[in-house]
Order: C-alpha cells, then sequence, then structure tokens
C-alpha cells in the first residue's frame, strides 16, 4: 500500500526534517550542515513568502551559476519550478540545461533516498494516511424532510435543502435544468418555516432571469410572500428609500438584481475587521521573510499595502464621527435577512 503512493518531492505531508536529511546526504554536508526549511502557506494575493524556502549559509554548497546553487535549484523543484538562468535579459540555454541536468539528478536521488530508508518511508505514509485517508463525505438524506411544496422535489434537491440548511454555507453545481432554482426556494421557505433562518431570505439573481424566478417561487409555493425589487423605485445614488422597503417586509423572499444587491453595505465594524485581518497577514509574511532571509526589514510592496489598509480604516473612522446618519444607515445586518442565495454569480 505504501508503494501506490507518490512521495514527490516537496510533498507537503513530508516531515521537514526528513528533507533536511536528503538534502545533507545527497549534497555531501553532513549532519551538522545548518540547513533551515520553511513550508510557508499563508497567502494574500501575492507570491511573497508562498511555498518551500530553503535557507543555508553552509561553504559547502556548490555554486552552479554566480546567483544559482545547488541548494536554490532543490528550492524549486519542492515549489514546482524549473530552474531558468537568465543573463543579459536572455536565457543562457548551457546554464540553464546544466541546471536541468541537476533536476534529474536530484529526482533520482530522492527515490534512491526513500529507497533505501524503509523507516522513513512508513513515517511519511503513517501522515499521509492520518492527513488524507481518515475522511468520509457525509452524506445528506433529505427524505428526512417534510417538504411543503406544491411541486415535488427529486431525491437530489431534497437532499440538497438539508445541505444547504445544515452546513449554512453552500455552493450548489448542478447541471442546467437539475433544478438549482427551487432547491434555492425550498430553502429559504422550508428554512424559515423550521426555524433555521431567522427572517427573509434576500435572493440576488440577473436582471434578465428576475421574472423566471418571480414565476418558479409561486410555481413551488403559491402561498409565499415576495417582494420582488421590480415593485420597488431604485436610485444607485441614494438606495436608502429601497433599503427600507426591505426592511420593512415581513415576508418570505426578496428578490433583486445583482445591481441592487451591491448597493447593501455590511457594517463598519465588519469593513474595519476585515482589513485588520489583511494586516496581521502582511504582518506575519513580513516577520516571516525577516527571519528566513536575515532581513532588517519587510519588503516595501508589503509595508505599502499595510500603509494603505491602514490609510483605509482611519478614513472610514473619520467617516464614522463625520457622517451623523451612519447610524441609521440601512447595512445587510439591519434588513431582517437571515440567508441570502446568489444566482450565477
Amino acid at each position: 500500500m505504501e508503494d501506490s503512493i507518490s512521495i514527490n518531492l516537496g510533498a507537503n505531508f513530508v516531515p521537514e526534517y526528513i528533507y533536511k536529511k536528503f538534502i545533507q546526504e545527497t549534497l555531501n554536508l553532513g549532519q551538522d550542515s545548518d540547513i533551515k526549511i520553511k513550508n510557508h502557506n499563508k497567502a494574500t494575493g501575492s507570491s511573497i513568502g508562498f511555498g518551500w524556502n530553503l535557507i543555508s549559509n553552509d561553504y559547502r554548497i556548490r555554486q552552479v551559476t554566480s546567483t544559482i546553487n545547488e541548494l536554490k535549484i532543490i528550492e524549486n523543484m519542492m515549489n514546482t519550478k524549473n530552474t531558468k538562468v537568465v543573463k543579459e535579459g536572455k536565457i543562457d540555454v548551457e546554464a540553464t540545461n546544466t541546471c536541468k541536468n541537476l533536476e534529474y539528478k536530484f529526482k533520482d536521488a530522492w527515490e534512491k533516498f526513500l529507497n533505501k530508508n524503509p523507516e522513513l518511508r512508513s513515517e511519511i505514509y503513517e501522515k499521509y494516511t492520518k492527513l488524507y485517508m481518515n475522511y468520509k463525505e457525509p452524506h445528506y438524506d433529505g427524505s428526512i424532510l417534510n417538504i411543503n411544496s406544491q411541486v415535488q422535489l427529486r431525491p437530489h434537491q431534497q437532499n440538497a435543502v438539508l445541505r444547504c440548511l445544515m452546513e449554512k454555507n453552500t455552493f450548489l453545481n448542478h447541471q442546467v435544468g437539475a433544478g438549482k432554482t427551487m432547491t434555492a426556494i425550498a430553502t429559504a421557505m422550508e428554512g424559515k418555516q423550521l426555524g433555521t433562518i431567522k427572517g427573509k431570505t434576500l435572493i440576488a439573481v440577473k436582471p434578465e432571469t428576475q421574472t423566471a424566478w418571480l414565476a418558479e417561487i409561486y410555481k413551488t409555493y403559491p402561498s409565499a410572500k415576495v417582494l420582488s425589487s421590480t415593485l420597488i423605485d431604485f436610485d444607485q445614488k441614494d438606495p436608502s428609500n429601497f433599503l427600507r422597503t426591505i426592511a420593512d417586509f415581513d415576508g418570505d423572499i426578496v428578490l433583486v438584481t445583482h445591481n441592487q444587491f451591491a448597493a447593501i453595505s455590511i457594517p463598519t465594524e465588519a469593513k474595519i475587521e476585515i482589513l485588520q485581518d489583511k494586516i496581521i497577514a502582511l504582518t506575519d509574511i513580513g516577520n516571516f521573510i525577516q527571519q528566513t532571509k536575515g532581513k532588517k526589514r519587510p519588503p516595501k510592496s508589503l509595508v505599502a499595502l499595510q500603509d494603505k489598509y491602514n490609510k483605509e480604516i482611519i478614513d472610514i473612522m473619520k467617516e464614522q464621527l463625520n457622517d451623523k446618519t451612519l447610524k441609521t444607515k440601512l447595512t445587510i445586518d439591519k434588513l431582517g435577512v437571515g440567508c441570502v442565495v446568489f444566482d450565477e454569480f
């Protein structure tokens, strides 16, 4: 069974000390060689600090070119990158081919290393098993629901309704014609009846499908209380009356277009929290780069992003202080919405 698992150089489930042992043996460095290995998987929309990072000042590591040594080639392999040597703006074919031959050599050395250390292969297999082979796909049996729709839902639709009600955050990737629309409608109606959805459901759709959605709602639940935005005056510059109508509506479903949905703001506190999370993530990456690269300061690009987000926070707080009507402005948390359905984003 262990032999059936392909253990590529750079696989995340391999313990770092095993990679260190392999590098020390393959590059003939000895166990005293100080090699720092880090797998940094925190992404913030940038490749900085992402993937495997190998650091060593060991003078015994052979230089392949003036800028690339054998350790760098192994690091690139672990990050599934090909090593290319550029000289004066052009690819140095001879040096690149030399690096390519070393990649073949290191790949073969990795296989031989695992074969001669069966105890390490067993340890890797055990870790792989714990990470990837102990998950059981959840099963949702929607037949337990007493769905009161006018149209009988098919078994896969019933199962999807139960999943939506249990998981709270679900993506329906069913084929065209499988009944996603009816599934979403049933989720809204049954969720409110069961009490798992507190309040009305806000459904955002394309303008050209809004009429079809409305017809499908009444076809499935003829007694449903629905507010369609086609009956509300909408002003993009000042959507306050539009939002007030939604907030005052005491029914089951509110049907709006994507453009109208975009006019609904999130609370100020949530905006600040999102920006703070981004700043913390950038700080973590900056600290990691300083520690592993021996830099005194984090990259300027990270600092610039942090400054940008901090400025946005200050601007939001100023707006909160200066805008006396901000507390009365209707954000999504004040609309009485307990569930949001977004169609074909």
